[in-house]
């Protein structure tokens, strides 16, 4: 699946366009862009992931600019608190950054209002959204994009030898990606590695699409998931463990 391609085509636009969407979508996609884009180019997706401000950008944020958040949404009391509840930085926020009436009303409905973490992700991707299109006015400074070059931004970084070995470096000189390419398409196994060196994923391609057994790795070398694709897409019984590396099947 070539998720990055369509955001290649537009260059340093598209590449913004991709990171906006890791910030401004659910957390769920999220992970799956990531992981689909670090199987395809993990050159790209580390760039972006080097792009990406969080919603703690938000706190950082001055007075007057977090008030001209608040007037851009709709209900900004309920969004505000929704997104804010037992942050570890809440009552710093809240008692230096909103109006005396607002912070009134904030401390009223924090008393009988209670949050879900599917309500406080959405509430925290309206606010970020609010902030992008803010930027996008000029009515808050924008941000400062740490653009990759014209190569990583076309997809275009990596190198082919005559015998079709593919291979792909990060910046620092480690190896990305390494496999084979037969008439074009990705072939036999291939290896995935994050910028430290560590292996991020192993498998095996036919005639471009991932079959048979993946797994992919945390950085401290933890299974992260580990199953079987059919023509691209996962299938059957996976491992995928938590973060408290309890052992979690899913079915696919």
């Amino acid at each position: 699946m070539q998720i990055l391609n369509k955001y290649k085509k537009h260059f340093d636009r598209g590449f913004k366009e991709f990171v906006m969407n890791l910030e401004l979508l659910p957390s769920k996609v999220v992970k799956e862009l990531i992981c689909n884009g670090m199987l395809e180019d993990p050159v790209y997706l580390k760039w972006a992931m080097d792009n990406r401000v969080g919603f703690d950008y938000f706190l950082k944020l001055s007075k007057d600019d977090v008030y001209k958040v608040f007037q851009s949404l709709t209900n900004p009391g309920v969004i505000f608190l929704r997104a804010l509840k037992n942050h570890p930085e809440e009552n710093e926020f809240i008692t230096s950054k909103l109006p005396s009436l607002v912070l009134k009303q904030y401390l009223d409905d924090r008393e009988v209002m209670g949050i879900t973490l599917a309500l406080q992700e959405d509430a925290r991707i309206k606010i970020m959204k609010v902030i992008y299109d803010l930027k996008e006015k000029g009515e808050l400074d924008h941000f400062d994009w740490k653009l990759p070059s014209v190569e990583v931004l076309s997809g275009t970084s990596h190198k082919v030898d005559k015998f079709g070995n593919y291979n792909q470096f990060y910046e620092n000189g480690k190896l990305a990606v390494t496999g084979i390419l037969e008439k074009g398409k990705r072939s036999g196994p291939w290896k995935y590695f994050y910028d430290d060196g560590s292996l991020y994923a192993v498998g095996v391609y036919v005639q471009g699409q991932k079959q048979d057994e993946w797994c992919t790795y945390y950085l401290n070398g933890n299974l992260k998931s580990c199953g079987v694709y059919v023509d691209d897409c996962k299938k059957g019984e996976w491992k995928e463990p938590d973060g408290d590396n309890n052992n979690k099947i899913i079915n696919y």
